[in-house]
């Protein structure tokens, strides 16, 4: 992997990484066989697939999900060797990923600045008093139920609070994007970790239910191509999982 670094602000810094086309062609390889393990076409037993109809069938599909984790991996490796501190995630731009030649993207982020302070001896610092109240023990105790909660199944369909485990594939104008598929993925409803109008897409569903849904990426969204984009997704739910917080005798 190869990585170069541009200051282009006091804080603001773009990076280029590159990373062989071999390693890349490795990993689609290595997952290409993989899935003609587990592949079942019509007209071949499982496991018997030739190795030129898996990658005819599934090799656009394996590639996107070869360069969404290697973007991931490679941008903490990258960081890590140039010993940077980010101050918050990436802005991810120029992606070159074609088959037989180099992965390149570049990144852009900005990093903590360098705080110095002279004369540390001479400061004076005070110690607050700090006066428990029993509100604030109660107030604790609520917030570790919330932390210590579980997800147990039920069979109805999914509201807010809910986690459901879903599969999801999505497409921008027909086509798959890197980032666009996940399967058994956990979305807990109402969180927000995921984009505007996806959890939102989901309320409503019941284990074992399929569902097509269209949202917009944000403008601020990292990756270039896909700011501001309308994008489709086919979904399926697994389970739908209440939350459960445990209760004040519970252990």
């Amino acid at each position: 992997m190869e990585v170069s670094v541009e200051s282009t602000g006091a804080l603001e810094r773009r990076m280029r990484v590159q990373i062989p086309s071999e390693q890349v062609e490795s990993e689609v390889d290595k997952r290409l066989q993989s899935v003609g393990q587990r592949a079942k076409l019509k007209g071949f037993r499982p496991g018997k697939v030739p190795m030129k109809v898996v990658r005819q069938q599934y090799g656009a599909e394996v590639r996107q999900d070869v360069v969404r984790d290697l973007l991931q991996s490679s941008w903490v490796d990258a960081i890590k060797e140039q010993q940077l501190e980010p101050a918050g995630g990436p802005k991810i731009d120029d992606i070159s990923a074609e088959p037989g030649s180099n992965m390149e993207y570049t990144a852009i982020f900005e990093v903590y600045p360098e705080i110095k302070v002279d004369n540390v001896d001479k400061l004076k610092v005070s110690r607050p008093e700090v006066e428990i109240q029993p509100a604030d023990i109660d107030s604790m105790l609520e917030r570790l139920r919330e932390q210590n909660a579980s997800f147990e199944p039920v069979e109805r369909p999914a509201a807010e609070g809910d986690q459901v485990k879903v599969d999801f594939h999505g497409t921008k104008d027909g086509k798959a994007f890197p980032g666009g598929h996940g399967e058994n993925v956990d979305v807990v409803l109402g969180e927000g970790r995921m984009i505007p109008g996806f959890e939102s897409g989901i309320e409503g569903m019941s284990a074992g239910e399929e569902r097509d849904i269209e949202v917009t990426f944000p403008d601020e969204y990292p990756v270039e191509d896909l700011k501001g984009q309308k994008a489709n997704f086919h979904l399926k739910a697994h389970e739908v999982a209440e939350r459960r917080v445990p209760g004040a005798g519970d252990r």
